[in-house]
């Protein structure tokens, strides 16, 4: 039996039944009872840590159990931005200078169908592995237990994609945020009361995981209420939470879902993010000169925001710096003439404020101006 605690997935890229014995022996059982005491879960159970093909992992359930919307897949709210772009660079890090600890859980996947399995937890060790070329991976194995519906294995799912993200070594724990898009996508989908105390009840396990005390737990629980309260007039079928965070992985899924669509060799959309796209503006640059046909449509991402009036300042930040670059290129290179993007168009940022924007358009600059924008179906 190997002694060495740890795979650097630097040196290999599959996983062994040898790994999957050891985590076996490794992990303390006992230690984690509401990850592996089924007495503790109601409509899934643990099933024993596996080892599974690339090709079998999905992230939507898919076979009836859930359907796509544009506001996120099951686990809505870990997957819809649970992660700013930093803690992606963290725990990418991480997982590859200190390897994977096979003394830590492994990621929760649930076996959809009896085929393919759906991540629970792990997103973001999933990416990570795929970006290293890894053929299979282990996994805490979960099932339906028997006489439970479809909505009810979904009602739990969603609260485990919160609760099962602490903040603890490897999980980027889930956010306050996250948890309140839980609550209210539980009471839009009858899971929970429209009842304060109810909606603390529903929120409490998934605060505690990630050390939210009460205090602010009772305030969580109050913006759950006032979002979902019937009364309201929302926009759309459904109200969905004021703040949509949007991160790299949340950007490319919002631009895949939406009706701006590449057109080859005459049009591509370039989701960049408004905090680290100069990492990714030279590469862009390198490929519109290659491709002079296509014009690069650059949408902006703006991470995490608690407000409009931040969302504005972050969207308007990236469109003046961008300028300020070929400014800066233009007086470096002693070319005496300000500088225009080519065939690469500032064109527009992903809406995340829904109080202010539909959630389905672009907001589209305005063509040399400072960062303003507008939507060409919303009325602001």
């Amino acid at each position: 039996m190997r002694t060495t605690f740890e795979i650097n997935l630097n040196d290999k890229n599959t996983y062994t039944e040898e790994d999957r014995l050891l985590v076996e022996q490794l992990i303390v059982k006992d230690a984690y009872p509401e990850l592996y005491n089924n007495d503790y879960l109601d409509t899934i159970k643990f099933n024993g840590f596996k080892l599974t093909e690339e090709e079998n992992i999905t992230t939507d359930l898919g076979g009836g159990v859930t359907k796509y919307d544009v506001y996120g897949r099951s686990q809505q709210a870990r997957l819809s931005g649970g992660t700013t772009d930093e803690e992606d660079e963290l725990l990418d890090k991480s997982c590859v200078n200190s390897g994977i600890k096979l003394f830590l859980p492994p990621p929760a996947y649930y076996t959809v169908d009896g085929v393919k399995q759906a991540i629970i937890t792990g997103h973001r060790r999933d990416k990570i592995h795929r970006k290293r070329n890894f053929t299979n991976r282990l996994f805490a194995e979960y099932i339906r237990k028997p006489g439970f519906t479809d909505d009810q294995v979904r009602d739990e799912l969603s609260r485990k994609g919160n609760e099962w993200n602490p903040s603890n070594d490897p999980c980027v724990p889930a956010k306050q945020y996250d948890i309140e898009a839980e609550g209210v996508r539980a009471v839009y989908e009858g899971w929970c009361e429209w009842e304060i105390t109810a909606i603390q009840n529903r929120l409490r396990p998934q605060a505690k995981a990630v050390g939210i005390g009460e205090t602010v737990l009772s305030l969580m629980a109050v913006n759950v209420y006032n979002l979902t309260n019937p009364n309201n007039k929302g926009k759309g079928k459904k109200s969905v939470p004021l703040i949509i965070p949007m991160g790299e992985d949340r950007a490319v899924e919002w631009l895949v879902n939406s009706k701006y669509k590449n057109i080859p060799n005459k049009i591509e959309y370039r989701p960049l993010s408004y905090s680290t796209w100069g990492k990714n503006f030279s590469t862009l640059m390198i490929t519109a000169k290659k491709n002079p046909d296509t014009e690069f449509r650059v949408i902006v991402h703006a991470g995490v925001v608690k407000n409009l009036e931040e969302y504005d300042r972050r969207v308007a930040k990236f469109y003046n710096k961008m300028h300020e670059v070929l400014d800066a290129v233009s007086f470096v290179c002693k070319i005496g003439r300000p500088l225009k993007f080519g065939n690469i168009v500032l064109y527009g940022a992903i809406p995340q404020v829904s109080s202010n924007h539909s959630l389905t358009e672009l907001n589209l600059f305005h063509k040399d101006g400072d960062g303003t924008y507008y939507q060409k179906t919303w009325l602001l």
